[in-house]
Protein backbone atom coordinates (compact mmCIF):
# COMPACT_ATOMS: atom_id res chain seq x y z
CA UNK A 1 0.00 0.00 0.00
CA UNK A 2 1.57 3.22 -1.16
CA UNK A 3 0.87 6.65 0.28
CA UNK A 4 0.22 9.19 -2.45
CA UNK A 5 2.07 12.07 -0.68
CA UNK A 6 5.37 13.43 -1.96
CA UNK A 7 7.42 10.33 -0.98
CA UNK A 8 6.64 7.45 -3.33
CA UNK A 9 8.75 4.98 -1.34
CA UNK A 10 6.98 5.57 2.03
CA UNK A 11 5.00 2.47 3.11
CA UNK A 12 2.16 2.75 5.64
CA UNK A 13 2.23 0.03 8.31
CA UNK A 14 2.79 -0.71 11.99
CA UNK A 15 4.47 2.34 13.56
CA UNK A 16 4.18 4.26 10.27
CA UNK A 17 0.85 6.09 10.09
CA UNK A 18 -0.29 7.89 6.97
CA UNK A 19 1.20 11.37 6.72
CA UNK A 20 -2.20 13.10 6.67
CA UNK A 21 -3.11 11.63 10.10
CA UNK A 22 0.14 12.50 11.91
CA UNK A 23 0.36 15.30 14.49
CA UNK A 24 1.11 18.65 12.92
CA UNK A 25 4.34 20.42 13.87
CA UNK A 26 3.99 22.07 17.31
CA UNK A 27 0.70 20.28 18.07
CA UNK A 28 0.54 18.18 21.23
CA UNK A 29 -1.11 14.78 21.27
CA UNK A 30 -2.79 15.66 24.57
CA UNK A 31 -3.44 19.43 24.61
CA UNK A 32 -5.59 19.34 27.77
CA UNK A 33 -3.01 17.32 29.68
CA UNK A 34 -3.69 15.06 32.63
CA UNK A 35 -6.43 16.38 34.94
CA UNK A 36 -5.23 17.57 38.37
CA UNK A 37 -5.29 15.09 41.24
CA UNK A 38 -8.29 15.45 43.51
CA UNK A 39 -7.29 16.65 46.99
CA UNK A 40 -7.98 14.15 49.77
CA UNK A 41 -8.98 15.00 53.33
CA UNK A 42 -5.41 14.21 54.41
CA UNK A 43 -4.04 16.70 51.86
CA UNK A 44 -6.43 19.40 53.07
CA UNK A 45 -5.56 18.84 56.74
CA UNK A 46 -1.83 18.97 55.96
CA UNK A 47 -2.36 22.25 54.08
CA UNK A 48 -4.25 23.73 57.02
CA UNK A 49 -1.56 22.63 59.50
CA UNK A 50 1.00 24.53 57.45
CA UNK A 51 -1.09 27.74 57.48
CA UNK A 52 0.61 30.57 59.38
CA UNK A 53 -1.23 32.76 61.89
CA UNK A 54 -0.24 35.77 63.99
CA UNK A 55 -0.40 35.27 67.75
CA UNK A 56 0.34 37.69 70.58
CA UNK A 57 2.63 35.98 73.08
CA UNK A 58 4.02 37.86 76.08
CA UNK A 59 2.98 41.16 74.52
CA UNK A 60 4.77 40.44 71.23
CA UNK A 61 3.12 39.52 67.95
CA UNK A 62 4.64 36.38 66.43
CA UNK A 63 3.88 34.14 63.47
CA UNK A 64 3.38 30.40 63.99
CA UNK A 65 2.15 27.54 61.86
CA UNK A 66 -1.05 25.85 63.05
CA UNK A 67 0.98 22.70 63.64
CA UNK A 68 3.33 24.58 65.97
CA UNK A 69 0.42 26.10 67.88
CA UNK A 70 -1.26 22.73 68.40
CA UNK A 71 1.99 21.19 69.65
CA UNK A 72 2.67 24.15 71.94
CA UNK A 73 -0.84 23.96 73.40
CA UNK A 74 -0.64 20.19 73.94
CA UNK A 75 2.66 20.45 75.80
CA UNK A 76 1.48 23.43 77.87
CA UNK A 77 -1.73 21.64 78.88
CA UNK A 78 0.24 18.51 79.77
CA UNK A 79 2.62 20.56 81.92
CA UNK A 80 -0.34 22.13 83.75
CA UNK A 81 -1.53 18.67 84.78
CA UNK A 82 -4.14 17.81 82.17
CA UNK A 83 -4.06 13.98 82.09
CA UNK A 84 -5.60 13.71 78.63
CA UNK A 85 -3.07 16.17 77.17
CA UNK A 86 -0.27 14.21 78.84
CA UNK A 87 -1.50 10.99 77.23
CA UNK A 88 -1.80 12.71 73.85
CA UNK A 89 1.75 14.07 74.08
CA UNK A 90 3.06 10.60 74.91
CA UNK A 91 1.14 9.08 71.96
CA UNK A 92 2.45 11.70 69.56
CA UNK A 93 6.05 11.33 70.71
CA UNK A 94 5.83 7.54 70.32
CA UNK A 95 4.38 7.92 66.82
CA UNK A 96 7.08 10.38 65.77
CA UNK A 97 9.50 7.50 65.26
CA UNK A 98 7.23 5.98 62.62
CA UNK A 99 5.66 8.94 60.84
CA UNK A 100 7.74 11.37 58.77
CA UNK A 101 7.35 15.06 59.69
CA UNK A 102 5.03 17.27 57.67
Amino acid sequence: MKNDDSDDDYRVGPGKPPKHTRFKKGQSGNPGGRPPKRATLKDKVIDELGERVRVTENGRSRSFSMQDLIAKRMVTDAAKGNARARADVLKVTCLMRFVPPI
